[in-house]
């Protein structure tokens, strides 16, 4: 997925469908409401639905969410609707407090949060703790995977700031070292992120290097042979990850 340029305050990437899904990242206000209007102009079709993923929209206001009303009575009058799919928990507030969560069509409808029990989040802190011990870092975080959507969420976080934890609150996409090992169901080591092919030009580059984080290593979770999340490891500081750490992680990850 190719994205648009980080001098502005929200990146863009469109993939080809069917359907043609717009990717927004970033803050969607009335500064960067412009730009984003002309790229979802651009790609409306006379009859079909506009398919917009705002995973990585980690800030909306209200004139962010004017203008996609405006899109959307547009798209309506061709046939077509806006559909907005993965929407982050920044947009989904906009459009409760406006009460405006019926006028949009939603994918997933509901908030795609796993919702684990005390004794399984008992188990992934444990899982977790063990794995920042082996990094040495101090810093990392364990998703869930629910298998209904592809979607990771965080559950339990350790050393890592609100800016962070607001931008990867759920992943939906391989433009991430979690998201390629759930997606590849296998171990993902970053010796350096800003060499990486696994984050080269995507925005969670930008995320990663604003929350100082130079290397990290991601591990499918699996259970009775099914993937059900993600654990992962943030160093501040590039380098390779020894054999032992790879074991060791690797090991975590299999809970049989």
């Amino acid at each position: 997925m190719d994205w648009s340029s980080a001098r502005h305050e929200i990146r863009t990437a469109v993939t080809e469908g069917p359907p043609v899904v717009a990717h927004l990242s970033g803050e969607l206000d009335a500064d960067t409401v412009p730009l984003v209007l002309r790229l979802l102009t651009g790609l409306r079709s006379t009859g079909a639905d506009l398919v917009v993923d705002l995973s990585r929209v980690h800030f909306c206001d209200a004139a962010g969410i004017a203008a996609l009303l405006e899109l959307r009575t547009l798209l309506g009058r061709q046939g077509g609707r806006l559909v907005f799919r993965h929407p982050h928990s920044s947009v989904r507030r906009v459009l409760r407090l406006c009460g405006l969560e019926d006028r949009f069509t939603l994918v997933p409808a509901t908030a795609a949060r796993p919702a684990p029990s005390p004794q399984r989040r008992k188990s992934l802190a444990v899982l977790l703790d063990r794995a920042v011990a082996v990094s040495g870092s101090g810093r990392g975080n364990v998703q869930l995977l629910d298998p209904a959507t592809g979607i990771l969420s965080i559950v339990e976080h350790r050393g890592l700031d609100a800016s962070f934890r607001r931008y990867f609150e759920i992943v939906a996409d391989v433009g991430t070292s979690c998201g390629a090992a759930a997606q590849g169901r296998t171990a993902v080591f970053v010796e350096d992120v800003f060499a990486s092919p696994v984050f080269a030009g995507t925005p969670a580059l930008d995320a990663l290097s604003r929350a100082g984080v130079a290397s990290v290593a991601s591990v499918p979770v699996v259970r009775h042979g099914r993937v059900i999340g993600v654990v992962s490891t943030h160093r501040g500081r590039t380098g390779p990850w020894s054999g032992e750490e790879r074991a060791a992680l690797a090991e975590l990850g299999d809970l049989g």
